[in-house]
């Protein structure tokens, strides 16, 4: 009986390991898996923000435009979240979203850290602006700035016309402008702005016998005073999310609590979020259109990972519009999606909406924050070989897919070879359960037939003392009868 037991605990020990040393499962086709850098440059001076162009809604006469919004909604990708043009005007008091008024506001119940230009210097002209923009795109902060359109006489506004994100810039080696890249919400590509970069609203303007402007604008940046915000990043989710506070143990996965610190991230690992569509259907209450929400997909992308770490990708649904510090508090923002634990084999990695077992399609309609998670767990180097087979070398940049070839194409295409994930714990009860009905089965079997021996035996054994107690009696019989005789003849 004891080596049956013996038996069983081997088989279980079996099962247990052959389901923790599975094959990952592919987390993406290396064929079309595209890896991103967040800040690109040249060598010419050069830098760009890997920020797609948007299309906005509200273009039309008598519309204020959303410009404000879609400037609002391109950022926040950057930083790993969708926020739909609508909520953005939600954020900022259901009204148009204008610098110097409540785009500030906005980015802030949105949870999003920013500096507004001219907050910290009185210079505000444009070569200024053009040097503060250079110092925040270089670390990776998108620039928001107002533009005068070209428009007939006596149209437009004195301190801009239009609110665009600030793609990147080019400069001289004595610091000068001579590019600006910029996304006019209305084109499918990122234009440049070349010399002079900037003009007066009396002197932009289209000739006197000129009543309308057609698409695409012409624009350039105000001489003085300029207006611009740049996105410093998104806050701390953790100071705002209560069940990202304590996350040690996120639905059974070992999580480390990164510290809640002033800090613009959500924690060290960054997120780039590139949306399958470049519109967003119209659904504003302004236009009219009454267009309907549409599924959207996304590539994700992290940053500043620890090779060979474990992490979990976490989307957390909801607008955020105030600081939550307590369970009760959370009703706005809810866990809806984790993927399955990976290993990092690089210090990037993707996530793409079009691969098996990732990405699950959400409403256009919604605000969407993608979060990184690191794990407690820690692999030998043996198990970590069999877990994970991916490498990668350093990722290299692409547009997004739906935008067309830009005149600032640094940007080209590559792909990395596939990433892989853990079995998830799940993936690893199932199979231990697996094996461990196997090893009980072979228990069953085994025991019946030791059983079926033994019986064998035991009858054996009685039928041989049977055997010996019959031929003891005939024997006794025989001697006693040969002594009945003696006495007889006697």
């Amino acid at each position: 009986m004891r080596t049956l037991c013996r038996l069983f605990f081997v088989v279980l020990c079996v099962a247990v390991g052959l389901a923790s040393s599975q094959q990952p499962r592919p987390l993406l086709d290396g064929s079309d898996a595209a890896a991103f850098q967040r800040v690109l440059e040249d060598d010419d001076g050069g830098i760009v923000l890997n920020l797609p162009p948007r299309f906005m809604w509200g273009w039309g006469p008598g519309l204020h435009g959303y410009c404000g919004s879609c400037s609002t909604q391109t950022s926040a990708l950057f930083f790993g979240s969708w926020i739909s043009q609508e909520f953005v005007r939600y954020a900022g008091g259901n009204a148009e979203i204008l610098i110097g008024v409540n785009l500030a506001s906005a980015l802030a119940s949105l949870g999003f850290a920013w500096e507004r230009f001219g907050d910290k210097s009185d210079d505000t002209d444009v070569d200024s602006f053009l040097s503060w923009s250079a110092t925040h795109l270089r670390v990776g902060h998108p620039v928001i700035s107002g533009w005068y359109e070209r428009l007939p006489p006596g149209a437009g506004d004195d301190d801009y016309d239009h609110i665009v994100p600030l793609v990147g810039l080019k400069q001289n080696s004595s610091g000068d402008v001579s590019e600006v890249f910029f996304n006019d919400l209305w084109e499918n590509e990122t234009r440049t702005k070349h010399t002079p970069l900037s003009s007066s609203r009396k002197h932009w303007r289209l000739p006197a016998n000129s009543t309308t402007a057609a698409q695409p604008y012409e624009y350039s940046l105000p001489s003085d005073p300029c207006f611009g915000v740049a996105v410093l990043g998104r806050l701390p989710l953790e100071a705002t999310y209560y069940p990202l506070r304590y996350p040690d143990r996120l639905q059974g996965y070992p999580v480390i609590r990164d510290p809640v610190t002033n800090g613009t991230q959500d924690d060290k690992r960054l997120v780039l979020l590139v949306a399958s569509q470049w519109s967003e259907p119209d659904y504003g209450s302004e236009d009219g259109v009454n267009a309907q929400p549409t599924p959207i997909s996304f590539q994700v992308a992290i940053f500043n990972l620890t090779i060979g770490r474990m992490y979990l990708l976490v989307r957390i649904d909801g607008n955020r519009t105030m600081a939550l510090s307590t369970a009760a508090n959370t009703t706005t923002l809810q866990i809806s999606w984790m993927s399955a634990p990976f290993q990092a084999p690089s210090s990037a990695v993707t996530f793409s909406g079009d691969a098996a077992s990732s990405l699950p399609h959400v409403s256009s309609r919604g605000v969407y924050h993608f979060v990184c998670l690191e794990l407690a767990w820690v692999l030998p180097p043996a198990a970590a070989s069999t877990y994970f087979s991916a490498t990668s070398a350093t990722p290299t940049s692409t547009q997004s897919p739906s935008a067309t070839a830009t005149s600032t194409s640094t940007l080209n295409s590559t792909t990395s070879p596939p990433v892989a994930v853990a079995p998830s714990p799940s993936e690893t009860l199932q199979v231990a359960f697996g094996f461990a009905g196997v090893g009980f089965v072979l228990f069953i079997l085994l025991g019946g037939v030791c059983c079926n021996a033994t019986i064998r035996k035991r009858h054996r054994a009685e039928t041989s003392a049977l055997d010996s107690e019959s031929l003891e009696r005939t024997l006794l019989s025989q001697r006693q009868a040969r002594d009945t005789e003696d006495i007889e003849m006697s």
